[in-house]
């Protein structure tokens, strides 16, 4: 089995994910570039941020047509200020003016991943020491409410920098520290499995269950081989 992951830059999204591969399937080797891909690798590229991802869609879907090495690609960008609706969409357009592959998977991080890691209820202090974390709480208590849901703080001019900044506040409260080229104990896999915990038992950060769906149909195909 071989996956291609399309990340949307180079920061903390394809550091996580290079992580949760490795926890998840230990038998996959990291590839340096597609036309290194042989059998069980997976293949991490970074898209550049937006808008530029869309335009490496393409490029990977050719690359995927011309080595036949891949048995799933994986989309996986922010949603940002626009909804999934309009995000699913957007890529929609880009996937149908590229070469056709039936395993695509459509990852989508509303608003931004920096919000899925928000779901780990235990990182939030009941009694923040930090008074900056203590606002935040006060506008939104992620440990009890979907992050997902969670719109900006008064202060912030996108939801994606607020998430960000709250989840700063959050783990360095707990000793911490995360920045989009070190994100840190949010790569481990105590993390991951608190975030699939907090998905399967409250059904929040619902996009991340997207991902385990994927996922899980990936190991069960596995397994059958």
């Amino acid at each position: 089995m071989n996956l291609y992951f399309l990340t949307e830059d180079s920061g903390a999204g394809k550091l996580a994910y290079k992580s949760w591969i490795q926890h998840l399937f230990p038998h996959l080797t990291e590839a340096q570039a597609i036309s290194a891909v042989e059998k069980n690798h997976y293949f991490l590229l970074a898209g550049n941020g937006y808008p530029s991802y869309l335009n490496r869609i393409c490029a990977a879907l050719q690359d995927i047509q011309d080595y036949g090495n891949i048995d799933h690609f994986f989309i996986c960008v922010d949603t940002e200020e626009l909804s999934l609706k309009e995000k699913f969409e957007e890529v929609q357009e880009v996937l149908k003016r590229s070469p056709a592959f039936e395993n695509t998977h459509v990852i989508l991080q509303n608003c931004c991943i920096e919000t899925w890691f928000l779901g780990h209820s235990a990182m939030l202090n009941a009694e923040p020491r930090s008074q900056t974390l203590r606002t935040y709480r006060d506008f939104y208590d992620v440990s009890a409410n979907d992050p997902e849901v969670m719109g900006a703080f008064a202060t912030f001019n996108r939801k994606a920098k607020f998430h960000s900044a709250y989840l700063r506040e959050m783990l360095a409260e707990k000793g911490y520290r995360y920045t989009k080229s070190n994100p840190g104990t949010v790569s481990e896999k105590r993390y991951l499995d608190a975030l699939k915990e907090r998905h399967n038992d409250t059904g929040h950060i619902a996009s991340f269950g997207g991902l385990l769906a994927a996922f899980a149909k990936i190991e069960e195909a596995d397994i059958r081989q």
